[in-house]
């Protein structure tokens, strides 16, 4: 190539870089895991990170989450700004088209081409390139099985679509796309190395580097381009690089044993930045010429999980990594059981103030409650004469509620004393009780069930608040106040359901209905928290908006719209599912994180009961079952704001496969580790391992080793043995 000779007589020259102190970002948002950034030309960065939220940052300002509701994204996938203005554009992954906006999310434009005519979505776009001088971007596209890239042009108002990949070859698949300062379009796929168009995307043509996972793309001032690629076949990454992109030449790295995550020139000071998952290099330029050497930036770094390294107008340079910001407690189980003192077994719990926990049990009228973690279970017996406990409610303002049938009891500090409530001329016994989300009480009395009782001054005074034409089924309360019922249905059984609810506290009363054939003859019920209301029929899981009665099915953890357990969300609005594992959706179930489960739980429908401390850390009840070892109320010990353990990790495992010994890198980091077998079995624990683990006398298999450092950061690790 071109560059080769230059290249050869500078070797010699090299560039001694002083060492230098990295700055903590104080106002970084804390417990925010980077997905990509982006900068413009006044210093403006942008950030998506992995959980779908945008952030900006001002050149002297600090982080701010981009308002994306409503009229936003949805699900942002992937960015890309104008380097002139402060436009930026996002890739919605929920067939949305291209969002835009140049006020920092004030107000949003949607551009798109298609519109299905069944469902109403446009296309899916999830990729998105850099926006080249003349305002012109490229976007990885997806109608239904089609494989195509999209070409942006005056300000994404106007879109072609080109079909690129060979009978739609899943290799071919785009990983990135960037546009070099001549126009060409490189694109970077998953198993096919680097392609190259020439005509602005209408036809691509394959390079010298094929048969590869190409994964990072980056352009100096001379237009050369630099790519971080992966051989799957070898498990190796590579750097190659090229000025007229259809020869590729390898270039070194600094060593082969980290794991390289991206690569970016920054023209302001004319250096290679490359980052690894624990380091960063750097490389300067001078006259134009890399000096061919990799020189250690990692400064004060110490152990992070590094997504990139990136520069503002002023050549500022921001490392931004995958901070797992967290306390823990150095468990010794991800799952712990607080049984002691308990007796029985439990079919209420929750949380009231100060996470003091209660548990009730039908037929029976102790109230058990726990006023820690490291505490015992103490009991309190309310009245004998009582059927007993039908259902248990507790606010984080301490107020306890509990249905004896019979008779209603409150308490007002925190479970210590409790009085009576009861309902005034009560002929019967009180067949259902709710608390609103909005602390309106509600009663259905066994003698009068198409009729609805409440009270809005905690249980001094009951109102009838509307007689309805039949049965009614369930009842909730949003946070807005919003009153919502359901009653027996005969149209059930063709899959029609009605939802009534009011604004005006009963004065008047609207019926939305969704048909679900399907789910025909199953009931309905509804269900608040916080101001998500959300229904169930059968097995699905609807939210509902009453601004336009549309009811949304939410997404299980498989892919499909089917819940095979039951629908719990959080204080922070995360949805959580328990199926095989108890599974944590923090977008609506657009995507689940897998939190596990007690390894002694050995059925998944043992739980009947997910709830949550003020710390969002989940409870689980396993009460409905004859395993004695399976009984219990069992509570996360490791801090979940970590979410799902991260798979690329600064622990080098080798070899893998492995034979009979496994290697472990940097283990002064190491808190302590398991091995899981495929079944997910815990089959050995090691506390402060040593550099080597023996597995001579494991089955040949798949195993993982789930690492806890000593900042508190899970990693899972797979290794193959044979």
């Amino acid at each position: 190539m071109k560059r080769k000779l230059l290249l050869l007589l500078f070797i010699a020259n090299l560039l001694i870089v002083n060492a230098q102190e990295w700055t903590y970002y104080s106002d970084f948002p804390v417990n925010v895991a980077p997905k990509d950034i982006v900068s413009n030309n006044s210093g403006i960065l942008y950030m998506l990170t992995t959980d779908s939220r945008i952030y900006f940052k001002t050149l002297n300002g600090a982080w701010t989450e981009l308002d994306t509701e409503f009229s936003g994204p949805i699900a942002p996938v992937s960015i890309t700004i104008d380097k002139d203005s402060n436009t930026l554009y996002v890739a919605e992954q929920l067939g949305g088209g291209i969002k835009k906006t140049s006020d920092f999310g004030a107000s949003w434009q949607i551009e798109f081409m298609i519109t299905d005519p069944l469902t109403g979505f446009h296309e899916t776009v999830d990729e998105l390139s850099n926006v080249a001088e003349n305002n012109t971007f490229y976007g990885r596209i997806t109608i239904g099985t089609v494989l195509l890239i999209g070409k942006y042009t005056n300000n994404g108002q106007t879109i072609q679509f080109f079909e690129y990949a060979p009978s739609n070859n899943s290799v071919y698949g785009i990983t990135e796309l960037l546009v070099a300062a001549d126009d060409t379009v490189i694109m970077g796929t998953w198993n096919a190395g680097i392609l190259i168009s020439e005509n602005g995307g209408q036809t691509f043509q394959a390079t010298s580097l094929n048969q590869h996972q190409i994964y990072k793309f980056t352009e100096d001032d001379a237009g050369i381009v630099y790519a971080l690629g992966y051989n799957m076949a070898q498990d190796e990454i590579f750097m190659v690089t090229s000025d007229d992109y259809q020869n590729w030449d390898t270039m070194s790295l600094p060593n082969n044993t980290e794991r390289y995550t991206g690569i970016f020139y920054d023209e302001t000071s004319a250096t290679l930045w490359l980052t690894t998952e624990t380091g960063i290099y750097n490389m300067k330029f001078i006259d134009g010429i890399p000096a061919d050497e990799w020189i250690d930036a990692s400064f004060n770094n110490e152990v992070q999980h590094t997504i990139e390294v990136i520069t503002d107008a002023t050549g500022t340079v921001y490392n931004i990594s995958y901070q797992s910001i967290v306390q823990t407690l150095n468990p010794d189980d991800t799952w712990s059981t607080l049984n002691e003192g308990f007796t029985g077994v439990s079919d209420y719990i929750d949380f009231g103030a100060d996470n003091k926990l209660f548990s009730a049990t039908y037929n029976n009228n102790t109230i058990s409650t726990l006023t820690d973690a490291n505490s015992v279970w103490s009991n309190l017996f309310l009245n004998e004469g009582e059927i007993g406990t039908s259902s248990l409610h507790t606010k984080q303002n301490g107020n306890i509620y509990v249905n004896l049938s019979l008779a209603l009891k409150k308490s007002n500090d925190n479970g210590i004393t409790y009085t009576d409530i009861t309902p005034d001329n009560l002929n019967n016994f009180i067949t259902r009780f709710f608390v609103g989300e909005d602390n309106t009480l509600f009663v259905l009395k066994s003698n009068e069930v198409n009729t609805l009782y409440m009270s809005e001054d905690d249980g001094v005074t009951w109102t009838e608040l509307h007689t309805f034409a039949s049965q009614i089924t369930s009842v909730s309360e949003d946070s807005n106040g919003v009153i919502y019922v359901t009653l027996f249905n005969f149209d059930s059984s063709l899959g029609n359901y009605q939802l009534f609810y009011t604004t005006n506290n009963g004065l008047t009363w609207n019926n939305a209905t969704i048909s679900v054939p399907d789910q025909a003859g199953f009931d309905i019920s509804i269900h608040s928290k916080n101001d998500i209301t959300y229904a169930q029929i059968g097995v699905k899981t609807f939210i509902f908006n009453h601004s336009d009665e549309s009811f949304t099915v939410v997404n299980g953890p498989d892919g499909t719209d089917v819940l095979l357990g039951y629908l719990v969300i959080d204080n922070d609005n995360n949805y959580y599912v328990f199926t095989d594992n108890l599974y944590k959706s923090v977008n609506g179930g657009a995507s689940w994180i897998n939190l596990s489960k007690p390894a002694t739980m050995a059925l998944p429908y043992l739980v009947n009961k997910i709830t949550f401390d003020s710390n969002n850390t989940p409870y689980i009840v396993t009460s409905s079952t004859g395993f004695a070892t399976d009984k219990g109320i069992y509570f996360v010990t490791e801090n979940l704001s970590s979410e799902q353990p991260v798979t690329n990790t600064p622990f080098t495992v080798y070899p893998n496969p492995a034979t009979n010994i496994i290697m472990l890198s940097n283990i002064e980091k190491i808190q302590h580790m398991a091995v899981y077998d495929a079944l997910g079995k815990e089959i050995a624990r090691i506390n402060r391992p040593a550099g080597s683990i023996d597995v001579s006398s494991y089955a040949n298999g798949i195993y993982f080793l789930k690492i806890t450092a000593v900042n508190g950061a899970i990693y899972n690790v797979k290794v193959v043995k044979q």
